[in-house]
């Protein structure tokens, strides 16, 4: 889960300057799926940092981690609503203000249930649009856990048909954040 930064250069009779700063994340690399992906013990930490599709939805389980870089563009593209389930797992993004990272669906919407979190999740700077709330019409669930979450959107998919963005024992930090078409029940 440790982010790396370096510069390049290359050695010939003289050194060159750095290039611009890069990143990188060790961890296995997701590409898109045509079901739904549950994490594994045995293969996390996973990445994501391009552009992905899934076709179902996204489980987090426990002791298992999931990070996703800057400027990854994430889309479900089942007919049916989707569900990020963060079920005890860690789940990071790591978005930057210029280079953002998009979760959005082409289907029928995602939701997204974070519960019980592992310590040290968090979200920068990411835009979750196409929100549909199935379940209890609830589209965002904070629970049971602490995330930090900082300059992030979260958009409905529907504005006719509002839903909810649930926090319920929750200690999360909330900040510089966007909300359209969601009620807020904060318990």
């Amino acid at each position: 889960g440790v982010l790396y930064y370096y510069h390049v250069t290359a050695f010939g009779p003289s050194e060159s300057e750095p290039s611009n700063q890069t990143y990188n994340m060790h961890g296995t690399r997701l590409t898109n799926t045509t079901d739904d992906f549950k994490t594994t013990v045995a293969d996390s930490p996973y990445v994501i940092e391009n552009n992905i599709v899934f076709a179902g939805g996204l489980d987090i389980i426990e002791n298992t981690q999931l990070y996703v870089m800057p400027g990854a563009k994430v889309v479900f593209s089942s007919t049916e609503a989707a569900l990020i389930y963060v079920d005890r797992g860690k789940f990071g993004t790591k978005g930057l203000k210029s280079n953002p990272i998009y979760f959005s669906s082409t289907g029928g919407g995602y939701e997204l249930w974070i519960i019980a979190a592992a310590e040290g999740s968090q979200f920068e700077y990411t835009e979750f649009k196409d929100l549909a709330g199935v379940f209890d019409l609830n589209s965002v669930i904070v629970s049971s856990c602490s995330p930090t979450i900082s300059h992030c959107r979260f958009i409905d998919k529907d504005d006719a048909n509002i839903t909810t963005a649930s926090l319920i024992n929750s200690g999360a930090t909330i900040t510089n954040c966007y909300f359209s078409g969601l009620n807020l029940n904060i318990e």
